[in-house]
């Protein structure tokens, strides 16, 4: 049984959610009041290993979405809000609100094989 995704949900989570460590991530940022982090400060608060971190916050800066600031012993990550994606970020974050909605992403995500 499928669920349907709102079309530019479907497009975000197609595009840009290729794996949980990056769903979680995406959580993480919209999460954090500041919303930055170091990648060992973001592996902790999500659970995931720095390695797997550190990979995804490269491919969500691949898109626009994180921006790194260069600071004297490692980089700091934070949402890009300039980004042409924000946009649709935000809807993403937004729609991730809800139980239902995030169980529709979690079918759409195992239906493609995402793990």
């Amino acid at each position: 049984m499928a669920f349907d995704l709102p079309d530019d949900i479907r497009q975000f989570v197609d595009e840009i959610i290729d794996s949980f460590v990056v769903w979680d991530l995406a959580i993480c940022f919209a999460k954090k009041p500041d919303g930055t982090g170091t990648v060992n400060e973001i592996a902790e608060m999500t659970g995931r290993s720095v390695k797997d971190v550190a990979g995804c916050l490269q491919k969500l800066s691949s898109f626009g979405l994180v921006k790194a600031h260069k600071t004297e012993t490692e980089p700091v990550f934070e949402f890009d809000r300039t980004s042409p994606r924000s946009r649709a970020f935000q809807s993403f974050l937004n729609y991730n609100q809800f139980q239902e909605n995030r169980l529709r992403i979690l079918s759409h995500l195992l239906q493609k094989g995402v793990r």
